[in-house]
């Protein structure tokens, strides 16, 4: 098996697209129609490339497709049925059967394979594992055949595809022939040593090897050793063959494989008569189908160039075949991420240029921008660096060898619509009478109807030429499979171009279908990507005053939805629609945003009435300013990034005071300084400006120099919230400690308090304060601004930061330096009590899911003791019980330590303000005390214990309790067949006593009370570990701390009909009989082993020979492991097996089998599964049952979702962390699950 050959190597760029696009992710995404030649690509599920090269070879063999859709209900069952029990249906042709229709006739780019690969029983990511196509082809052959037993398919793959081959042996001496038939799906052939494909045949066929020397033949005739001569020959050939190219060798110097690339030929038709035993006449075949591995020993990629035998598709010239440019359904454009061929991203990128021609170094600054990946990450390994690629693509890039520009070479007309049509205006200058260059070769004619060649690469399909097949034949990407079709076989004139030809209705019916909701749901698509909502704001709400725009009133935005797609003109009549006479019929639209110095506008997007939307800067949620343009109250009001406001502060005065506003960037510090002095009366002349430059100690002031008057604020990299000082300089000035010392703080405050939001947006508001203000300050202006005088609770501040989210309750006696709130902090005003200082805010989540407690806030005494916390908790809750307690957790959210001390304060128990506790199921008892759950189970019965009298003097006890848990099984008290256990109490019991203290106190417990049991020695105590009953508890001397029990576990009690002494050397099992010829096994029975002769097999079949009245030659054993759904056999062999492997080294000896040492490890509680082997002869080794299998399954899904995620971690470091030395893949079995229909 070679699965580690075959890795996928493309890279796909992840970088994010520069473009703004509406992020819909609750829209489903329509799959892409077909491309232009009408033949459908197979979805890559991650790593099956080489399952969607050998389908579509499948797909396109004319003779399968047609005799696999000849099949019918009749012979394949009703997929609907597949669960029903007993019903005979073959999933894997049936799916194989839909794949085919959808390749036929579904408007679709790439058809998914998920239901195939499901019914080839993938369910565990199998998807992801790379295999060899060669191994493939025989698996899945030998898959259809065995689904197609009983059907009229039953010989659809012998007929097609075996051949006979015999090996023999010709004695030298008599000349007797000695042979061995050997049927084949495929002829191998070996790369090395042969030039071509009938020289490799030749040696493999006709050659005879000789035998001589020490290495000759025992003849039986002869009786002796002779020389002989040892060949193969082709006995009979199938209509279809396949031949599989060994291409991959092991160097045993560098102890390492590779691939073979050198040239090996292989011809379009092939004569196979000179290589059979017997012909008389030419047996020609004709190639249809060339699987191709690209990559090397340990990672690549399939492909395959298929013949359209029944000409489905339509052939066109590569030259003149269509770009199929992926687009971005929300713009229209070229999505740039999304294009995987390097031809028609460089193609592209070359059009938009002006020049139409591009330097190596900005081709690849441009594919870096547009994608966010680089050439090297993105194309390297499958293409080489880009001067190479350049080079090997001549006939369509020219690079001029002086000004080493690239530019396109002729583009055609057919070429120019698709770039066009991907990227609008991408090739405007292009045209259809542009002079055809002299040295451009003359197009080859189209060839016949059924010799035409495609490419077919998992999603993409597009046209070749015949003689691009000889690329093939040598380098890293080679042929690997080919399959040739006999010449006999011809195809109707009637199949020719027919899509429809032998496919069945009810399939016919299901493809037209699925193509209507497809159409369906793209138009739904189309208008739902392409559907923005925009706010409008009128120029009668606002004012422009003192350079800046603001809102005369806090009133709704008005929201408007309308397709992109629509034009200017269209936006226009919906404004004048819901502008309800509040505008003139003439106005002007800008962009508009809100920024932290206020509202400004952008681009004037009115000009043009007949330009689509999409063509402007206009996208979803942007807000729009509606009015008459030009100016507010008379005022010039500034637009555009240029003269965007920042929000500035600048201290000043005496007393100190400060002016907080917006300024425009493209203000010179001169006019900056002029609109300081007219606000702050400071004459100019006499106005020294500095500004406040890092922060907390290191804060300092710097005085602006004469020479930086001139520059603009933008320049002077001016940001939000920087601050300066403005000083008279013929007056005393500010002391700069006192500056520094008491600088302002921007805060952001959101309203929600209010139960609706406003149009979805919450009212905000800005608040400029002190940094010794204090929270309840700040609370207290913030209601004010909201005009708000009830909040409930009196209302409290929380941060809402930008990555951890919520944050706890602010503490009001706090300041806001304190509280650690720096300019530009947004706080949430919310109803509630506000923490005081005494107090701390924890947030709590329960693990019991019947508990709804997640996230739960609670404000408690920093004082209170983790008791009265608990007690808090629980009353919230509505908890009763006394059978909790708090965990704490890290930063992580993960559980670490329990608060056990009740008595200790919170503050001391190191809980500190924010953190959050989980509350957990399990009372904590006092130190050095446990106090454990008692569940009260059912007794199995022991083998053949027919009757009351016969299990033992009290059995009407241990009656009475199976009644019992059968009546507590259901509310309704109606009975049912098992008995389930029953929790029955809490026992707070010292480390220090004994278990016979121990078992008196759980005769105190009412439950037990009730059943009148005599002395403890009728009652049986056991762990519960995982649900499962496991060791018996003994002896009754022993103390609870040497038993190693802790606090809040579960303890078994089970109510024996007889007194019960177990020794140490007796183990308590549960024995399960098989029922012959079933998977399922017989009521569960209790068997005591005594070991104290020896833990061998000898011993337990002897036992349960004794206990199951079964000859112990008929015995066949296993253990069964629940966590893995497993069941070992307990034989010989297993245990010789082990101890070889254990005693290497050792002296040999006659250890007798321990079955309680390795591998079996028998403990009590243990599951031994028997079979009678008189009865039951099927399937020897067989023990599992329907939920081992769906236990099995479920193991090895978590297993491949791990696999899975370990796989796109690693892949995603490759792809962006360069691609060194990587390590190979592991090998895994490549397997398809066929339901037994013999």
């Amino acid at each position: 098996m070679l699965s580690g050959l075959f890795g996928e190597d493309e890279q796909a760029g992840n970088g994010s697209n520069p473009k703004s696009t509406i992020n819909k992710s609750n829209v489903p995404c329509p799959p892409r129609p077909r491309v232009q030649c009408g033949l459908a690509g197979i979805s890559n599920q991650g790593a099956t490339c080489y399952l969607n090269s050998l389908l579509q070879t499948l797909f396109l063999t004319p003779e399968f497709r047609e005799a696999l859709f000849d099949l019918g209900d009749k012979d394949l069952g009703v997929l609907e049925e597949k669960d029903k029990p007993g019903s005979k249906v073959r999933v894997i042709p049936i799916q194989l059967q839909k794949l085919f229709a959808r390749l036929l006739l579904s408007d679709q780019q790439s058809v998914p394979t998920i239901d195939l690969t499901e019914s080839f029983g993938w369910t565990n990511n199998e998807e992801l594992q790379q295999h060899d196509v060669q191994e493939l082809n025989r698996i899945l052959f030998s898959a259809i055949e065995d689904s197609l037993i009983g059907t009229r398919g039953t010989n659809l793959i012998s007929r097609l595809y075996h051949g006979m081959v015999v090996n023999q042996i010709i004695c030298t001496v008599c000349g007797q022939i000695s042979e061995s038939e050997e049927d084949f799906l495929d002829l191998t052939v070996t790369v090395a040593g042969n030039v071509d494909l009938e020289t490799g045949l030749y040696n493999a066929y006709c050659e005879m090897e000789s035998m001589d020397g020490r290495n000759q033949y025992r003849c039986d005739n002869c009786d002796k050793l002779v020389d002989a001569k040892k060949g193969a020959k082709i006995r009979s050939l199938p209509e279809i063959l396949t031949i599989s190219l060994l291409r991959f060798s092991f160097d045993f110097v560098k102890m390492q494989r590779f691939k073979e690339s050198g040239k090996f030929v292989f011809p379009q038709t092939l004569d196979m008569s000179p290589y059979l035993e017997e012909a008389t006449s030419p047996v020609k075949y004709k190639l249809f189908s060339v699987v191709i591995h690209r990559g090397g020993a340990y990672g690549g990629h399939y492909h395959a160039y298929l013949r359209d035998v029944d000409a489905l598709g339509k052939w066109t010239t590569p030259e003149e075949e269509a770009v199929q440019l992926p687009k971005d359904p929300s713009t229209g454009e070229v999505d740039f991420i999304e294009c995987d061929s390097p031809v028609d991203l460089i193609h592209t990128i070359l059009s938009r240029s002006p020049a139409k021609s591009l330097s190596v170094d900005k081709i690849c600054a441009e594919i870096t921008k547009q994608t966010g990946v680089s050439w090297n990450k993105r194309f390297k390994r499958n293409y080489g660096s880009i001067h190479k690629f350049l080079d090997k693509h001549s006939d369509d890039f020219c690079v001029d060898t002086v000004t080493h520009l690239v530019s396109s070479r002729e583009i055609t007309t057919t070429q120019k619509e698709g770039l066009a049509g991907g990227c609008q205006a991408a090739i405007t200058d292009l045209s259809p009478e542009e002079p055809i260059p002299d040295n451009k070769r003359t197009q080859s004619p189209a060839p016949e109807l059924g010799s035409c060649w495609f490419d077919f690469d998992d999603a993409r399909v597009h046209p070749i030429r015949e003689r691009d097949i000889q690329k093939t034949y040598s380098g890293k990407s080679s042929a690997y499979m080919l399959f040739y079709r006999k010449e006999c076989l011809v195809r109707p004139p009637e199949a020719m171009g027919d899509l429809t030809y032998g496919l069945p209705q009810n399939l016919l019916a299901e493809v037209i279908q699925e193509n209507e909701d497809i159409h369906v749901q793209r138009e739904l698509y189309d208008v739902e990507i392409n559907t923005i909502t925009l706010h409008i704001q009128f120029e009668d709400t606002f004012e422009f005053v003192d350079g800046l725009l603001r809102l005369r009133t806090q009133t709704p935005k008005t929201q408007l939805s309308l397709d992109r797609r629509k034009t200017v003109r269209d936006l226009k009549a919906a404004i004048l629609e819901v502008a309800e006479g509040r505008i003139a019929e003439q106005f002007h639209i800008h962009l508009m945003k809100e920024l932290v110095a206020g509202y400004h506008l952008y681009e004037d997007i009115s000009g043009d009435d007949d330009l689509p939307l999409m063509r402007t800067p206009v996208d979803d949620a942007n807000m729009l300013f509606i009015w008459e343009g030009g100016k507010i109250n008379g005022q010039c009001v500034p637009t555009g990034v240029a003269c965007e406001p920042i929000f500035l502060t600048v201290i000043h005065g005496h007393p100190q005071s400060e002016l907080s506003d917006g300024f425009p960037k493209n203000l010179t510090l001169y006019d900056f300084k002029v609109k300081v002095s007219d606000r702050t009366c400071i004459p100019l002349s006499q106005m020294t400006l500095k500004k406040i430059m890092g922060e907390g100690a290191s804060q300092k002031l710097v005085e602006f120099q004469e020479d930086e008057m001139g520059s603009t604020l933008k320049d002077l990299q001016m940001a939000d919230f920087d601050r300066f000082v403005a000083e008279n300089k013929n007056r005393q000035s500010i002391e700069e400690k006192m500056i520094l010392t008491n600088t302002k703080v921007v805060l952001f405050i959101e309203n929600k308090c209010t139960s609706t939001p406003v149009d979805g947006n919450r009212v905000t508001i800005r608040l400029d304060v002190d940094k010794d203000t204090s929270v309840a300050e700040v609370k207290i202006l913030a209601l004010s601004k909201f005009d708000m005088f009830e909040v409930e609770d009196g209302g409290r501040l929380r941060i809402d930061h930008d990555t951890l989210g919520l944050r706890p309750p602010l503490h009001e006696q706090l300041t806001v330096e304190e509280a650690s709130l720096t300019g530009g902090t947004t706080l949430i005003l919310e109803g509630g009590q506000s923490p005081a200082s005494n107090q701390l805010t924890l947030t709590i989540t329960s693990t019991d899911p019947k508990v709804d407690a997640v996230n739960m806030e609670f404000i408690l005494d920093k004082s209170s003791t983790v008791g009265e916390c608990l007690e808090c908790i629980k009353r919230r809750i509505g908890l009763k019980e006394d059978r909790w307690h708090l965990r704490k957790t890290n930063w992580f959210g993960e559980a670490t330590d329990v608060l056990d001390d009740i008595d200790l304060a919170l503050d001391r128990s190191l809980v500190n303000d924010g953190d959050h506790l989980l509350l957990e199921e399990g009372r904590l008892p006092p130190k050095g005390y446990i106090r454990p759950c008692v569940v009260l189970y059912p007794t199995l019965e022991e083998p053949y214990q027919s009757d009351i009298n016969s299990g033992g003097m009290l059995s009407w006890i241990t009656s009475g309790i199976k009644e019992l848990l059968r009546l507590n099984q259901t509310p309704s008290g109606e009975t049912t067949e098992s008995a389930e256990p029953l929790t029955i109490g809490e026992v707070e019991v010292s480390l220090q006593d004994t278990l016979e203290d121990f078992q008196q106190l759980v005769m105190t417990l009412p439950v037990m009370a009730d059943l009148n049991i005599p002395t403890i020695h009728f009652i049986r105590v056991r762990l519960i570990e995982e649900g499962q009953l496991t060791t018996v508890l003994r002896p009754a001397t022993q103390t609870l701390q040497k038993l190693k029990l802790k606090s809040c576990c579960k303890i078994a009690i089970q109510v024996l009909s007889r007194e019960e002494k177990l020794s140490a050397s007796e183990v308590v099992l549960k024995v399960q009989q098989r029922i012959p010829e079933t998977r399922m096994y017989s009521s569960p029975h209790e068997v005591i082993w005594d070991t104290s002769q020896g833990a061998t097999i000898q011993s337990l079949k002897q036992t349960l020979s004794n206990a199951l009245i079964i000859e112990e030659q008929h015995l066949h054993l296993a253990k069964h492991f629940p966590r893995r759904y497993e069941w070992l056999l307990i034989q010989e062999q297993q245990h010789q097996q082990t101890k070889k492997h254990n005693q290497k080294g050792k002296k040999k000896g006659g250890q007798k089998c321990n079955l309680k040492n390795a591998p079996f490890h028998i403990r009590d509680g243990d599951t031994i599964g028997v079979k009678d082997m008189q009865f039951d002869q099927m399937k020897k080794n067989d023990f599992a049952t329907l939920q081992d299998d769906y236990g099995q399954m479920e193991l090895q899904k978590v297993v491949e979702e791990k696999k899975k995620e370990r796989e796109m971690r690693k892949k995603r470091q490759e792809e962006f962390g360069g691609f060194g030395s990587r390590s190979n893949r592991p090998e895994v079995a490549l397997t398809i699950k066929v339901d037994n229909f013999r």
